[in-house]
């Protein structure tokens, strides 16, 4: 299969007559099928949703948030009847693994996009909820006396599932970390006592060693190394940690005292941004991490050079045709090391 940056799709063929056809299956009236390509590629690179598009098959295989992978693929409605109906367009969107909430979401992305030329911006909706459950929480709860406890008990837990030789048991202690040290997903003050214990507390040096071994694929085998997800997991975790402690203005001083070598792990983190015509979604995560650590820290600009601008340079130009996200924080990066010059 030929894959390529942005959908180019002319021909696509009716749709195959007595199949039946998905419930996620819907209808798109244009004129040109290169309308609705047009509308589905640009949503998706809003939406920062990682495609591979084929140009000879009408298919797009698609992966969005929580590794919720789909496939969309495109064809003529079959009605020999209704010449008046031949420019009708069957959108078939097929979830092939991942979380079925995450894929709804973007399944409505889809339609709005196709359909009525209408982009759903990211994350409407979900940081909508999230303002309103943290504005409940903190007028109801008035004190949480008990996060501590719960917070060591979960990192505690996920240390321990971190050090198991059991796949499913390794990727639950990292999802565990990963929403453990998410602002969104539990709390700024959650996040950010999750990232000073990690960061600081040798009692859990054990979760970013795991963390540091996969950034630099420092690891026996590649039971984690050859896994974008998980490698996307610890990215997430890296970035979650830097950005909480880059807000309370400490990262600097933990850098400096050389807590987690976090300044070792940049250039592996730039070999992850060199891969962004591949990997949109790590890349995005690593050139974040790079913003942060250069925003940061003075010594990290003696980890980047000009070789790194360009490795920036050219996510960027990936971002601007696929991914917003991507485009978003290769430009910050790029903008902190100009601005260090």
């Amino acid at each position: 299969m030929r894959t390529n940056s942005s959908w180019m799709l002319t021909n696509i063929q009716p749709f195959p007559p007595h199949s039946p056809t998905h419930r996620t299956c819907f209808e798109a009236d244009s004129n040109e099928v290169a309308t609705v390509v047009n509308r589905i590629s640009c949503s998706n690179r809003i939406r920062s949703i990682e495609t591979k598009y084929d140009n000879d098959y009408p298919i797009a295989n698609c992966i969005a948030s929580s590794n919720t992978k789909y496939r969309i693929q495109l064809y003529y409605k079959s009605v020999k009847s209704s010449p008046s109906n031949t420019n009708i367009i069957l959108i078939e969107v097929h979830r092939r693994s991942g979380c079925s909430l995450v894929f709804n979401q973007e399944y409505n992305a889809i339609v709005h996009a196709a359909k009525y030329g209408e982009i759903v911006a990211p994350d409407t909706s979900i940081d909508g909820m999230a303002t309103v459950k943290n504005s409940m929480i903190s007028k109801t709860i008035p004190a949480i006396s008990i996060e501590d406890s719960l917070l060591d008990k979960s990192l505690e837990n996920a240390q321990s599932e971190l050090l198991s030789k059991e796949y499913d048991i390794r990727l639950s202690g990292l999802e565990d970390v990963a929403s453990n040290t998410n602002s969104h997903l539990s709390s700024e003050n959650i996040a950010l006592m999750a990232s000073k214990r990690i960061m600081m507390d040798g009692k859990y040096s054990g979760i970013h060693e795991s963390v540091s071994s996969i950034i630099l694929k420092n690891i026996d085998n590649d039971f984690f190394a050859d896994s974008k997800y998980i490698r996307s997991l610890a990215l997430t975790i890296l970035a979650n940690i830097l950005s909480a402690l880059s807000r309370e203005n400490i990262l600097a001083g933990l850098i400096q005292d050389g807590q987690w070598c976090t300044l070792s792990l940049i250039p592996s983190l730039i070999e992850d941004i060199k891969t962004a015509s591949n990997h949109q979604n790590n890349a995005s995560i690593a050139a974040k991490c790079i913003s942060l650590l250069l925003k940061n820290s003075l010594d990290a600009q003696s980890k980047v050079d000009i070789e790194t601008l360009v490795a920036l340079e050219n996510a960027k130009c990936v971002g601007e045709l696929l991914h917003s996200r991507l485009e978003k924080e290769a430009q910050n990066a790029i903008n902190e090391m100009r601005m260090e010059k």
